[in-house]
């Protein structure tokens, strides 16, 4: 399974799609409280500057998510 869009939304939340059409709500917010290293994911800017790729979603190569724990941690709508 892969991304087809992600949309970053208010409170750090990405508004997540993958290729099977599900829609995904994903908490960025409560994995930068997990992971120090991804507390620049707090300036607003630079969380709006989101990217994807296959099964990947990433700001730069220190900040990425890998579908799996997308999946696992996010809302289904």
């Amino acid at each position: 399974m892969k991304f087809i869009e992600v949309i970053p939304e208010n409170n750090y939340i990405l508004r997540v799609k993958t290729e099977d059409a599900n829609v995904y709500l994903f908490d960025v917010y409560q994995e930068v409280q997990r992971i120090p290293s991804y507390k620049c994911l707090m300036d607003k800017d630079f969380f709006e500057q989101v990217k994807f790729k296959g099964e990947r979603i990433y700001w730069n190569m220190d900040c990425d998510f890998h579908i799996d724990q997308v999946l696992a941690l996010s809302k289904k709508i």
